[in-house]
Order: C-alpha cells, then sequence, then structure tokens
C-alpha cells in the first residue's frame, strides 16, 4: 500500500521542523565540540611525543640487552671449556690463575649490568600506564645467568684452593711425619736398653705408634693419588722414592717395637698382663653364662619357625665362643705353664705374707703373682667349662625338641588319618534287622576295637608327649593342641559309638521278637508319636541335686520335670536360680532399638551361659546318631533321655560344672518347647534347639535342618516346612521377640518359600508341592524375616574379635570394636554397634540413609565400592529411596483372604458404556504408570546396573498386573517391553474390535428403525406418543407395532416428527461422542506406543551396558583375582529406618514372657 499526499506533506513539514531545531541547537554545540577537539589533538600529540620516546629507549634498551647477551654467552663458554680441578701443583697454578682473571673480567663487567639494570628501572618509572612485564623478564633472565656466572667462578676458586691448600698440607704433614719417625726410632733404641728398667718406655712407644698410624695411612693413601695423576716423570720417581722411604722406615718400627715386645714377654710384666687378661677373660666368661641362661634355659616355642630362630641364635652364640677359644686356651696355656715352673704354694698365704711385713721383696711379688695367676687360671678353666658343657646342652635340648616335635606331628597325622578311617566305619552302621545273624559284624566291630586300641596307645603317647613338653617349658602350638584335644573328643566319641554298637548287637542277638532301631540316612520323621528309649551313656550323669546351693532345694514331678524350692521365701520355681537370673539380664539388651540385633545378642548370651559356643556341630549331630536319634523326628523323648544326651555333649566339654549345665540346658529346651511341663517333647524339636545353639557354619545349620525334614527323595513338602520353622520361632518366643519375625504363624513363611521356589499359578495356587535343598538354601539367603535372627547371631558372633581401624562419627570411639557401620549417603561417615544398635544419629546423618555393615575388616576394594555408592546416592532423591527400601531381610506377609488375584469380567448390565470407562480408566493408568518410569528414569541419569534392572522389572510386572482383564494372560508377567507390547496390543485390539463391533451393530439397528420410522410416517398414520413411542432406545418391532396402532391426526403427526427429529439429534451426538471416544483411544495407544519404544530402546542400552560391565568385572578378576568371602558373615546392605523396632514381650514376674499378644 502507498502513502496519501496528505501523509507525504506531513512528513514533509515534520522533517522541517526538526532540520530547524537541528541547526539552532548546532549553533549553541559549536563551542563545546572545538573545546574538545583541542583537547583530543592535544592528547594525541602528547602521546606521540611520548611514544617516540619510548622507541628511543626500547632500542637503547634491546641494544645493551643484545651486547650483554653476547658477553654472557662468550663467558659461559669459556666456563664450560674449564676442566676439571687439577691435583699437581703447577696445573693448579694455572687453573687458579685463569679462575682469578675469569673473576675479574666478571667484576669488572658488573658496572654494565647495573647500568642496565638502571635503564630497565628508568622505563618502568617512566612507563608506568605500560605494559612493561617483557621488559622485566629479559632482565631476570640477564641478571640469573650473571649470577650463575658468578657463583660457579666463586665455587671453582674455592675448590683450586682446597686443592692447592691439600697439597701444601700433604708436604708439609709429610715431613713432619718423617720428622716424627727420626724421634720414634730414637725412642724404640733408648726402649731396647731400659725395657728391663723401665717397663712403662714400652707402652709409650706403642701409644706413639698407634697415635700416629692414622696419619700414616693418610699420608700414604694421598701419596698414592698424587702419583697416579703427575704427569711429570722426575716429580713421580721423587715422589715414589720418598713414600718407599716412608714406609720402610714405619715397618721397621713396628716390627723393632714388636721385637722389644717379644723379649719382654719373659719377664713380670708380661705375667701382670697376663693375670690380668685372665680377670678379664674369666669376666666375659661369666657374663656369657648369664647370657646363656636367659636366652638358652628358658622356655621353648615349638612351632618350626621359632626352633630355627633358636638354632640360629645358637650358631651366633657357639661363633662367639669360637671366635674367643683360641685367646681362652692360649692364656690358659701360658697361665698352666708358668705355674708348672714355679713350686706349689697356698692359696691362702699370699695374705699371711702380706700381713707379716710392710716391706714386699721382689721374690714374695713373684710368690704372690704366681698365687694369682693359679687361682684365676683355675677359675677360668671351671667356667671356661661350664660354659661349653652348657651350650652343648642347649644345643642337645634343641635338637631333641625338633625331632620330638617333628614325631609328636607325625603321630598326630597318623592319629587323624585313624580317627577318620574308623569314623567311615561308624558312619557306615546301619541298625540290624532283628532276627538277623550278627556275627560277622560282631567281628569286624572286634577288628574295629583292635584298631582303636592301637591308636589309643599312639593317643597316649601323644598325650605324654604333650605333658613332657608342659614339664620341659616346650610351648606347644594352638594348632597341634587344637588338633590333639580334637582327636581326644573324636575318640571318646568313637569309644561310645563302639560301646553302644556292642550293645545294639548284643540285643540284636538276643531277641528276635523286639522291633529293631529303623536305621536310615534320610532323616525322615516316625508318622507315630511314640516314646523314644535310649541306651544309658558311658559317662556318669553327675548328681544334678548339687546343681543349687543353700537355701534352694532341685526337686523333680512324676514325669521327671525338675522344679526348685527356695525354703528361705517358701516359693516354688519351675526355672532354675541361675536361669532366672539370665532371663532378668536380657532385661538390659532392650535398650538395643532393632529387633533382630536384639534378639541377637539375648541368645548369644544365652549360648554363651549353657556352653554351647563351645559345642562343635558335628559333635552334636554324632551324638545324636550314636543314641539312635536318626529318623526319630516325630517320636517323643523325655527328660532323662535328654539328660543322657546332654551329659554325653558336655562330656567332650572340659572343665565344666555339667550338673549346673545340664540343669541349665535342660531348662531352657523345656522352657522352649515344652512350657506346660509335660516332661516329653519331639525329637526334631529337642535337635533344632541344639543345633541353632551350637558352635558351626551357618550354611553346614542349614543344611542339616533341611536334612533333618527331607524325606527319601531328599524333598520336603509344606507340612514338614511349617513344622521345622514352627520349631525355630519358638526361640525367639521365648525371648520375647517372636512379634518382630511375623509372630508365631509360620504359614507366611512356608508360602514365601514355596513362592521363591516354583511361584503360583493362576489361581494364586503353589506350583510346588515339594521344594529339595538348594530351594531352601536360596530362600534363607535372602534372610526371611522369621529367621532373620539367626543369620544376624552369626555375623554377631564373627564381629566380636573385630577391630576396624576407624572412628565412630558419634561416640569418637577408636578403634571400632563389633560391628562396623559405613553410610552409603554421608562421606566418611563411621558407627559403632553401640551407637547404631541404639538408633543414634547426627545433624547430617538420618536413620533413612543406607548403611553397609562390616563384621570383619574392610579391604581396600570395599572402600572403594562404598565411596563409589556414596556418591551416587548423593545424587538420589529422597523420592528414590522411599521408592526402593532395603529392609534388610525378606518380608514375609499373609496372604489377603478376600483379594482375588484376577480382575472380573464385566457382567452384560454394565453395557457399552462400563466397558468404555473402564477401557480410559486402565488406559490412564497404564499412561500415568508409564509417565513416571519415564520421570523416575530421567530424574536419575546414571544410576547402578541392579537398580536400573530392578526399575525396568517393577515397570515390566506392574503393567501386566493391571491389565488383567477378563482372562489370565498366564502364571507370570511378561519379562521385557516388547512383550508388555504385543500383550498389551493384542488385549487392546481385541477390546476395541469388540467395542466397535458392537456400536456398529447399534448404529445399523439405529438405521434401520430410523428408515422404518420414515417409510411409515409417509405412509400410514401415527398414533399419539402417550400410546406408542416409549423410550428412544426401543426396537424395531415395538415402534412398527406402536405406529399401527396410532390414530390419525395432524398435530400428532407433527409431535412425532417432532420426537423422531429429536431422537435422531441424540442418535447423531451419541455417535459423534463414539468418535471423540476412538480419536482418543487412538492417540492413547499412540502415546503408550510411544513411551514403550523409549523404555524399550533405554532397556537394550542397559541390557548392553550391563553385559559391557560384566564383561570388565570379569576381566579385572581374571587380572586381580580375589579371594570370595561369604556374604552372609562379611557384609550386609542395612538402613535403620527400615529395620524393624517392636518392642519385646513384657516380662512377668516370675522370668517369662506374656505371650498372649503373639
Amino acid at each position: 500500500m502507498g502513502l496519501s499526499k496528505d501523509d507525504l506533506r506531513t512528513r514533509r513539514r515534520s522533517s522541517h521542523d526538526e532540520s530547524l531545531f537541528s541547526m539552532n541547537n548546532s549553533g549553541k554545540c559549536a563551542p563545546r565540540m572545538k573545546e574538545q577537539w583541542e583537547d583530543t589533538n592535544q592528547s594525541v600529540m602528547q602521546r606521540k611525543t611520548q611514544l617516540t620516546a619510548m622507541l628511543g629507549d626500547s632500542q637503547r634498551y634491546e641494544a645493551k640487552r643484545l651486547e650483554i647477551d653476547a658477553w654472557l654467552s662468550r663467558m659461559e663458554t669459556i666456563t664450560e671449556r674449564m676442566g676439571p680441578v687439577a691435583t699437581t701443583a703447577d696445573v693448579l697454578d694455572i687453573q687458579q690463575k685463569e679462575q682469578k682473571s675469569f673473576h675479574a673480567e666478571l667484576h669488572k663487567f658488573n658496572h654494565q649490568i647495573e647500568l642496565f639494570n638502571q635503564l630497565t628501572q628508568k622505563l618502568i618509572s617512566v612507563y608506568q600506564c605500560d605494559d612493561t612485564s617483557r621488559i622485566k623478564r629479559m632482565t631476570e633472565s640477564i641478571n640469573l645467568r650473571y649470577n650463575n656466572l658468578n657463583n660457579s667462578i666463586i665455587s671453582r676458586g674455592k675448590q683450586l684452593h682446597a686443592a692447592i691448600h691439600s697439597l701444601q698440607t700433604f708436604d708439609r704433614t709429610f715431613e713432619q711425619f718423617l720428622g716424627w719417625l727420626s724421634e720414634a726410632e730414637s725412642l724404640c733404641e733408648n726402649t731396647e736398653t731400659e725395657a728391663e728398667r723401665n717397663p712403662h718406655c714400652l707402652k709409650d712407644l706403642q701409644s706413639e705408634i698407634d697415635a700416629n698410624r692414622k696419619v700414616y695411612e693418610g699420608l700414604d693413601n694421598t701419596g698414592r693419588k698424587l702419583l697416579r695423576s703427575l704427569t711429570s716423570q722426575e716429580d713421580a720417581v721423587m715422589l715414589q722414592h720418598k713414600l718407599d722411604e716412608m714406609n720402610q722406615r714405619w715397618n721397621h718400627l713396628n716390627s723393632r717395637s714388636a721385637a722389644i715386645r717379644n723379649r719382654l714377654e719373659s719377664n713380670s710384666d708380661h705375667w701382670n698382663a697376663l693375670l690380668l687378661s685372665s680377670r678379664e677373660l674369666t669376666e666375659w666368661v661369666i657374663r656369657k653364662n648369664t647370657e646363656l641362661t636367659s636366652i638358652g634355659f628358658g622356655s621353648i616355642n615349638g612351632d618350626s619357625n621359632s626352633l630355627q630362630m633358636q638354632l640360629d641364635e645358637h650358631k651366633a652364640f657357639r661363633r662367639q665362643l669360637d671366635d674367643k677359644r683360641s685367646i681362652i686356651e692360649n692364656n690358659l696355656m701360658n697361665g698352666r705353664q708358668y705355674i708348672s715352673n714355679e713350686s706349689p704354694l697356698s692359696d691362702a698365704s699370699d695374705s699371711e705374707a702380706i700381713d707379716e711385713t710392710m716391706y714386699i721383696s721382689t721374690e714374695e711379688q713373684n710368690r704372690i703373682l704366681s698365687r694369682s695367676i693359679r687361682r684365676e687360671v683355675n677359675k677360668l678353666s671351671e667356667q671356661w667349662s661350664l660354659l661349653i658343657e652348657r651350650c652343648d646342652k642347649w644345643k642337645h635340648r634343641l635338637d631333641e625338641n625338633i625331632t620330638k616335635m617333628r614325631q609328636f606331628q607325625k603321630i598326630l597325622e597318623d592319629l587323624s588319618s585313624r580317627v577318620a578311617s574308623a569314623e567311615t566305619i561308624t558312619h557306615s552302621w546301619t541298625t540290624p534287622a532283628p532276627g538277623s545273624d550278627t556275627t560277622e559284624e560282631m567281628q569286624h566291630l572286634q577288628r574295629l576295637k583292635d584298631k582303636l586300641t592301637t591308636a589309643n596307645a599312639l593317643l597316649d603317647d601323644c598325650n605324654e608327649q604333650q605333658n613332657f613338653f608342659s614339664s620341659c617349658r616346650v610351648i606347644v602350638p594352638s594348632p597341634y593342641l587344637a588338633k590333639l584335644e580334637d582327636i581326644n573328643t573324636r575318640m571318646k566319641l568313637l569309644h561310645i559309638a563302639v560301646e553302644e554298637r556292642f550293645k545294639v548287637l548284643q540285643q540284636s542277638m538276643q531277641t528276635t521278637a523286639e522291633d529293631g532301631i529303623v536305621g536310615s540316612h534320610h532323616e525322615e520323621g516316625s508318622k507315630f508319636s511314640k516314646p523314644l528309649h535310649i541306651a544309658p551313656g558311658s559317662s556318669t550323669v553327675p548328681n544334678l541335686e548339687k546343681s543349687v546351693q543353700i537355701p534352694w532345694e532341685r526337686a523333680v514331678t512324676p514325669a521327671n520335670v525338675p522344679y526348685y524350692i527356695n525354703h528361705e521365701r517358701e516359693s516354688t520355681h519351675w526355672d532354675h536360680p541361675e536361669m532366672i537370673e539370665l532371663m532378668k539380664s536380657l532385661a538390659d539388651l532392650n535398650e538395643v532399638r532393632f529387633s533382630a540385633y536384639r534378639t541377637a545378642l539375648k541368645l548369644r548370651t544365652v549360648q554363651k551361659k549353657l556352653a554351647f559356643d563351645r559345642l562343635n556341630m558335628s559333635v552334636a549331630i554324632e551324638i545324636f546318631d550314636r543314641y539312635g536319634l536318626r529318623a526319630q523326628n516325630d517320636k517323643l523323648i523325655d527328660i532323662p533321655d535328654m539328660t543322657t544326651i546332654l551329659n554325653s555333649l558336655y562330656t567332650t566339654l572340659e572343665p565344666i560344672d555339667r550338673a549346673v549345665m545340664l540343669d541349665l540346658a535342660i531348662n531352657w529346651v523345656l522352657n522352649v518347647y515344652d512350657s506346660q511341663r509335660t516332661g516329653q517333647i519331639r525329637v526334631l524339636s529337642f535337635k533344632v534347639g541344639l543345633i541353632l545353639l551350637c558352635r558351626g557354619h551357618l550354611e553346614e545349620k542349614y543344611r542339616y535342618l533341611f536334612r533333618l525334614i527331607a524325606d527319601l527323595e531328599k524333598k520336603v513338602d509344606q507340612r514338614k516346612m511349617g513344622l521345622l520353622l514352627h520349631d525355630c520361632i519358638q526361640v525367639p518366643r521365648q525371648l520375647g521377640e517372636v512379634a518382630a519375625f511375623g509372630g508365631s504363624n509360620i504359614e507366611p513363611s512356608v508360602r514365601s518359600c514355596f513362592e521363591l521356589a516354583g511361584g503360583v499359578n493362576q489361581n494364586g495356587e503353589l506350583t510346588e508341592t515339594a521344594i529339595e535343598a538348594q530351594h531352601f538354601l536360596s530362600w534363607l539367603q535372602h534372610e526371611p524375616q522369621s529367621i532373620v535372627w539367626l543369620p544376624v547371631l552369626h555375623r554377631l558372633v564373627a564381629a566380636e574379635t573385630a577391630k576396624h581401624q576407624a572412628k565412630c562419627n558419634i561416640c569418637k570411639e577408636y578403634p571400632i570394636e563389633g560391628f562396623r557401620y559405613r553410610c552409603l549417603k554421608c562421606f566418611n561417615f563411621d558407627m559403632c554397634q553401640k551407637c547404631f544398635f541404639t538408633g543414634r544419629s547426627t545433624k547430617n546423618h538420618k536413620l533413612s540413609h543406607p548403611m553397609h555393615e562390616y563384621c570383619t575388616t574392610a579391604t581396600s576394594t570395599e572402600d572403594v565400592r562404598d565411596f563409589t555408592r556414596a556418591l551416587r546416592n548423593k545424587f538420589k532423591s529422597r523420592k528414590y529411596f522411599k521408592k526402593h527400601p532395603r529392609v534388610g531381610y525378606l518380608p514375609v506377609q499373609s496372604v489377603l483372604e478376600g483379594d482375588a488375584l484376577e480382575s472380573p469380567i464385566p457382567s452384560p448390565q454394565h453395557g457399552t458404556h462400563t466397558l468404555q470407562n473402564d477401557m480410559h480408566s486402565r488406559l490412564e493408568m497404564y499412561a500415568s504408570r508409564l509417565a513416571q518410569v519415564e520421570c523416575g528414569t530421567r530424574s536419575n541419569s546414571t544410576p547402578d546396573s541392579d537398580d536400573e534392572h530392578q526399575l525396568i522389572a517393577q515397570y515390566c510386572q506392574a503393567l501386566p498386573a493391571a491389565n488383567a482383564v477378563g482372562t489370565s494372560t498366564g502364571s507370570g508377567g511378561p519379562k521385557s517391553p516388547v512383550q508388555v507390547m504385543a500383550a498389551m496390543e493384542a488385549e487392546q485390539r481385541e477390546e476395541l474390535e469388540t467395542m466397535i463391533k458392537e456400536l456398529e451393530e447399534e448404529n445399523a439397528n439405529l438405521q434401520a428403525e430410523y428408515e422404518k420410522l420414515k417409510a411409515k410416517k409417509t405412509s400410514t398414520p401415527i398414533t399419539t406418543p402417550d400410546e406408542g413411542y416409549k423410550t428412544p432406545t426401543s426396537t424395531s418391532n415395538a415402534i412398527v407395532s406402536s405406529v399401527t396402532t396410532s390414530s390419525s391426526g395432524g398435530s400428532d403427526m407433527v409431535t412425532e416428527a417432532k420426537l423422531l427429529r429429536q431422537h435422531k439429534g441424540r442418535l447423531e451426538a451419541r455417535m459423534q461422542i463414539l468418535e471423540d471416544h476412538n480419536k482418543q483411544l487412538e492417540a492413547q495407544l499412540q502415546r503408550l506406543r510411544q513411551l514403550l519404544h523409549e523404555v524399550l530402546i533405554r532397556f537394550i542400552f542397559h541390557a548392553i551396558l550391563h553385559c559391557l560391565l560384566k564383561h570388565l568385572h570379569s576381566e579385572f578378576n581374571n587380572m586381580f583375582p580375589t579371594i570370595p568371602k561369604p556374604q552372609t558373615l562379611q557384609t550386609r546392605s542395612v538402613t535403620a529406618s527400615q529395620l524393624n523396632t517392636d518392642s519385646p514381650a513384657k516380662m512377668q514376674h516370675n522370668g517369662h514372657y506374656d505371650h498372649k499378644m503373639c
């Protein structure tokens, strides 16, 4: 569009006004602009002048720098050409002159360096506003090079001065040494003539020689070096002549001194020296005797390393004696030679001679010297012989102990193999059938007795050898002692087994009418609960009435149930007095916040009190089998039989108060399994109760418990599993903690075990009727809620001796003893078990933070792993931890009986509208769940592989769970997004097709109805609405009949037509609604397909990533192999806020817990 003339005229007028206004303003601003122009011009000219001056200064600076740089390069080249410091005087003079001239030139050029520095400072001060950093760096480089030159030439001057001084010192010292040699030679001549009158002359001469020996060696070494460095042949010959002369005179002086010493050895001074030497040697021998007593005749460690160390010590000690032997024997030989030439004198007469007169003649001095030498020689000879004899005894003792220790080890190995062979034979025994011939078995038993007799003799030798070691103060290594103790215990059990076998075979030979004991290798219970009769053991049961002290008294009921009477208070109790105190002491552990740890601590206290922590599980199983408890699970065992078995168990533990232990053990078993005091319990309960408290590996306990209830096919059904778990849960029930482990109802635990083994079918029923040992162990490895206290107990035992080099961040305990808990959310945060058990926290650490539990010392690999986990958890939101709780055990929950396992089929009365609502709500639920999964995945872009796969698995399982309509899709949900998509598309396609087909049929019916009404309206009168049309949704037959029976009339036809138009409008609106519904369904389906496609891509990506990480992990393990550690007894991830904190049951006044709420 173009502008009109009026617009153009208006614009011209406004531009003219603006030009006039600008001209008026320009007249006012001109002077100001002129002033600014002049100022700018002046500034530019000043800057130009400054730059010109700067250029000149820079050129002068650069010329000066190049001059100094060339000079420095030349001087550095000269310095490099200077050779090493010489060793001759003439070369040193030349090098010193060269160094002085070089240093003078450096000093002379120092003025130029100062001028250069002044020029640099001037440039920096004048041009402060400009960048002068480059000038500073170049000047600093010049100064550094000059200083290095100056320092190097000064250092070279010092070296030259030292070398010249060394030469001058050598000449001066050499002359002084030659003068001393002349004086020493004169002194030696005087000593030769006056040595007999003045014996100190030789000592003075020898002192002078020893004092100047280092001077001689230094001159000789220095002269040799100078001789090698001389280039002049004349100087070398002269120096060699001087050195030869010095060496010749020195050696001649030493030989003359030795000759004088040898000549004076026959006089009294020599014998005085011999006396002093004998006394010194005697003192040395006495010191060595004392040292030998401390190191050679103390306790000896019997291990091979200690014995080898003691042998090395003996060799070193013997080497010292051998080094001194020649001196001592020479001294003894000289002393005996002198004594043999003198007349025998009394040792006691020397003091008498001294007391008789004050004046001692030379002859008397010789007599006193002779007595002293005789006494010292005899003393030295006696002490030396004693030392040699004791050293030989030490060696003999070591050799004897080494030989006997090796024999001891060999006999132990032989015994171990013999006992293992005998145990194999006893394990192969089966109960003889009634009336069978047992002669051959008796012969085998007799041969086994003969073998055991031989083994018993060897065992007695071992025990005697161990006693011999103890008496000789030889410390036997603890592994050998433990092995010997184990063999003793096993031998006792073997003797018990042989005696019981002998009794069984005798009974079988005597009678054929009685039923024999059923023997089987499988722990299958009997179908009838009959009392079990056990033969009395070989060891005598102690008097149990002595298990209590006054005022208590032990009594028994007619059923042999013990009870205790307090005569002081006139009260009667089922519990032993010590059991009452034990149960009261357990109340102190209620301060522990978490139920599993509280139960484990209580059970550990009971275990120690009953001494079951010292009883090996293998010993208990062996004794169970010896007394015929195998395959007798459903039979009853009474208190005398339990006492016999427990007595055999406690016999293997020494020293111990068996009477008290037996009463306490019976008391505990009755409290757990016979609270009504009937006097009998099931054999299965008895064995389970003891095995749970014995010392042994956790997995071995699990396997043995499974064998107890397994059938001949090594499988267990739900009934037997329930019996086992019922007996296990009675232990925490007795401690008042059963509420925290699912209560007394064991059905959820049984169902949890069988669901994990095989799952459930469409009707919610278990698919497996019996499980194997691997299924049972797999379930227990998840630490189910009902049995979690048992692995916690084993970790608690393993942590009792653990010391961690870390400090508790709450109570500051260092080192941490017991459990160590490391936070996986806070960096470098550790807790001790006291703070964790009581639920303590700090400002930054919360109970909801994930923790890692260590019962042994953590390795560096675990430290790095925990650090990476803490780093990942730092980026995870609180919502993530709420969505992924870690309770530390496998929860077992009761099945809701009223909940349907499948979604019901919609009834026909619901109609199409109900079907549409169900489908829309279901699709909205799918979309919302997918959106949550998508948001959760995007919010955690880098989760670890386990959490990622867990997220995908939960997502995949959530869709089919909500998608089950009408019919079930199978026993298990889809396992991947592809299957989810396929299953959902198939189901929704079927529903859509059904709905569309119904809508098409309804539309066809309505259209046919409409056509019929339209045809009747043109040909036949229509009745009134009161008699004809009933509902908009009536069938066509009803409409036709109503039309034929209607009356004629214009007004009726108009009314009928109006109603038909309204009905048509409703039908069209309904069709439009249906079309909108179809569009919405298509849009939602498209959105679901898109989301599933995205999740599928992410799933494939994470699967590839997981495979890659797994491959890298395997490669890393191949490169750096590590010893695997059992997870149950090493580490465990726990979260304090997820642990069960149920309070224990209230204790009654009699020491028992109230179980009404359980």
